[in-house]
């Protein structure tokens, strides 16, 4: 289980990285971008002369809490050149009792044969221009405030950033806890003791009653048979011990073998 924590936490950790990284990319090259510079202000030129308009619903059907969305794409003339396509403008609004209506939503910005402000990438800008949403590249020509697509750019890559750094701290907390439970657990569980052999013994046993007057006398006899006596209540200093038989085990004494 901790193993499979762990290598959770350190894809987390991984995926955290590569999304900051590409965030910070992000960020990095809109903070680079100048749209006064990159583009030309053509003023009230351009003039609508289509809208094609896409209806989506998103959310389950059993779900009342549905989202009714429209996506415009407008096409246009710029004075006399053209007709050139917009970038895809999506509109989103609620639904009513987990439903859309049948119409469009009716949110776009523009009108058809409405005339509107535009603008034209400069000469010599057409590397930059991959880096706005131009509909009609290489042209690149816009009916949109180039500005909106460098505060987009900005607003993504913060998001990027912050949902990688969050992810990288996510992954960071799995495998600190992770390893926090082996340390301070794993270590003390008690471990298994090796086992001691211990000396055999024979015991010899003679009851007190029929023990000598000068007591009971036990001892233990060491190899080759000398048997070191050990004193027991009742025998006197200096008392005779038992001897022990070459080989045999002697009445009180305790013999190991």
């Amino acid at each position: 289980m901790c193993v499979w924590t762990t290598f959770s936490g350190t894809q987390g950790c991984i995926f955290g990285v590569l999304l900051y990284s590409v965030g910070a990319s992000r960020k990095i090259q809109a903070d680079a971008l100048n749209p006064n510079d990159d583009f030309e202000a053509l003023g009230r030129v351009c003039t609508i002369i289509d809208i094609e308009v896409n209806m989506t619903i998103s959310g389950g059907r059993d779900n009342n809490d549905v989202t009714c969305e429209d996506k415009y794409t407008y096409s246009f003339m710029a004075g006399i050149l053209g007709p050139y396509t917009s970038i895809t403008e999506t509109k989103s609004q609620p639904g009513r009792d987990g439903s859309c209506p049948v119409q469009t939503l009716h949110l776009e910005t523009f009108e058809k044969g409405q005339v509107v402000d535009c603008w034209r990438i400069r000469d010599g800008k057409g590397d930059v221009a991959w880096w706005y949403r131009c509909g009609n590249k290489p042209h690149c020509y816009k009916i949109f405030n180039p500005e909106q697509d460098v505060k987009a750019q900005k607003s993504d890559g913060t998001s990027a950033m912050a949902a990688g750094a969050a992810a990288f701290g996510v992954g960071l907390v799995v495998m600190g806890i992770c390893l926090l439970r082996f340390c301070c657990c794993d270590f003390r569980q008690p471990r298994p003791m090796s086992a001691v052999l211990l000396p055999r013994y024979q015991y010899a046993y003679q009851h007190p009653a029929q023990a000598p007057a000068q007591g009971v006398q036990m001892s233990v006899q060491q190899p080759g048979g000398v048997a070191v006596g050990v004193p027991q209540p009742g025998v006197p200093p200096g008392g005779v011990q038992p001897s022990v038989p070459p080989g045999g085990v002697a009445p009180g004494f305790i013999t190991r073998v």
